[in-house]
């Protein structure tokens, strides 16, 4: 599923912060203002702030979608196959696991997790768990918020490289499974990525990357290989990504015949970034992308929602499909020639016609759920009520004497009305003033009562106690 409109990818790379708006429209992508604010943490909130504006001076509607790219080493993210019976209660589960990842209160992380994959037959769910840590997110949040920039989402880099599959000519893998490496300056990042929702990624980081040679990093490339994917599937295609991608492309074409550089055929629309020029934006362009997209790993987040500053926005479906209706009502008045009208007015009737059996069917299903959930409410009070009088009755029963018995209690709301026989009712009211659930004991009357053998019939009224939660 798209979202029209745009989103701002960014990137906190060494002392510079990276900012790359993408726009989405119908059929593609177009890669918008960008920019670098180089040594950002030199800079005081307001030439910040007005350094973000100087970017998206003619794009402010993309601040409103911000999606944060954490990098991958500064993650921890962890694969864990769990048994289908636990997805009711799978949160409190993930729970449970991430403990396990940390090991002391101080390197307690922000974390997030996705499903990749229901297995029905294997009753098994696998699920993509990452964690990062609480000082390094909420640096960054903070950041962004003297620049007056608040994410929707935080999300891995890796994640972009994915995504940018969106704009690709070759799409996503739709039979074998493709492998993206990214080869940077002091890195190598593999992505093993099997359709449009699931991904697997692990990052080498080495000052010597440069020096590895091409044998080296075929080494690491099986070695990855053989843990995300044990049965060994051929690979659809290489794709060289990053900075020091272009050395490496005629090394691996001798090996490969399918390989080539990841930008080479993206789809997306800008001035003056390509070839080369776009390489160095491409993870931030599909972060952006990510902001625009809401399919499958899409949606994760690592903030955290108790930080989730994002401004709701209206649901603009009704106000597309009204607008529409009203173009096409302008189009009929202004047409020429009355069966032009016609037509055009007997379609939109048979349109809004075929829509009003949906419509009646939302807001009697409306009308079910708002009875449904007073009928909840008045169960909720019963049984608050219910529980309320039990508490009392135990406790009476416990400790009223063994010459006394009651005739009748009421209870309306906090007030209990009580009648009854003893052989002292004045002695009683001193044993009721003591109990747990009861307060201000009162006498209304005690009277002498021969016929229950010589007791005192009596009537006392309390309240319940307000009991804390």
């Amino acid at each position: 599923m798209f979202i029209l409109g745009s989103a701002l990818g960014v990137e906190f790379r060494d002392r510079n912060l990276i900012l790359l708006n993408v726009k989405k429209g119908v059929r593609d992508f177009s890669l918008l203002e960008h920019g670098v604010i180089e040594d950002f943490r030199d800079l005081s909130p307001a030439e910040l702030q007005s350094a973000v504006r100087g970017l998206l001076k003619s794009n402010v509607s993309s601040r409103d979608r911000v999606i944060l790219g954490i990098p991958r080493e500064q993650a921890v993210v962890r694969w864990i196959e769990l048994p289908l019976d636990v997805e009711e209660n799978l949160e409190q589960v993930v729970r449970f696991q991430v403990e396990r990842f940390e090991p002391t209160e101080e390197e307690q992380s922000y974390v997030d997790h996705v499903v990749l994959g229901r297995d029905e037959a294997k009753k098994k769910l696998l699920l993509q768990v990452t964690l990062v840590p609480r000082i390094i997110l909420d640096d960054y949040l903070h950041v962004l918020r003297q620049a007056d920039l608040y994410p929707a989402a935080v999300r891995l880099v890796s994640l972009a490289y994915h995504q940018v599959f969106l704009a690709h000519a070759d799409g996503f893998p739709k039979k074998l499974p493709c492998l993206v490496l990214a080869v940077n300056p002091g890195s190598l990042e593999m992505l093993f990525i099997n359709d449009s929702s699931k991904f697997f990624s692990h990052k080498i980081l080495s000052e010597e990357v440069e020096e590895l040679g091409i044998l080296k990093i075929r080494q690491h490339i099986d070695a990855f290989l053989s843990q995300v994917d044990p049965l060994g599937q051929d690979l659809s295609k290489l794709y060289l990504t990053g900075l020091s991608a272009q050395g490496y492309l005629k090394e691996f074409q001798s090996f490969s015949g399918d390989c080539e550089l990841l930008r080479r055929k993206l789809k997306l629309i800008g001035k003056d970034l390509s070839g080369e020029a776009l390489e160095d934006w491409i993870t931030v362009a599909g972060l952006a992308i990510s902001g625009v997209s809401n399919q499958g790993i899409a949606r994760s987040n690592l903030i955290p929602p108790d930080k989730r500053i994002v401004r709701d926005r209206p649901n603009l479906i009704p106000t597309f499909v009204m607008c529409g209706l009203l173009f096409v009502i302008t189009v009929a008045m202004v047409a020429r020639g009355y069966i032009q009208q016609s037509r055009l007015l007997g379609q939109i009737e048979t349109h809004i016609t075929s829509l009003q059996p949906q419509v009646d069917g939302v807001m009697e299903l409306r009308e079910k759920v708002q009875q449904q959930e007073k009928d909840v409410e008045e169960i909720r009070d019963l049984m608050m009520g219910r529980e309320k009088v039990l508490s009392v009755l135990k406790e009476l029963t416990e400790k009223i004497p063994d010459n006394t018995f009651l005739q009748n209690l009421n209870l309306k709301g906090e007030q209990v009305n009580m009648v009854g026989y003893s052989s002292s009712a004045s002695a009683l009211l001193p044993i009721l003033g003591d109990l747990e659930y009861l307060e201000g004991v009162e006498s209304r009357y005690i009277t002498p009562d021969r016929r229950m053998g010589n007791r005192e019939k009596f009537n006392f009224e309390a309240t319940v106690k307000q009991r804390s939660e």
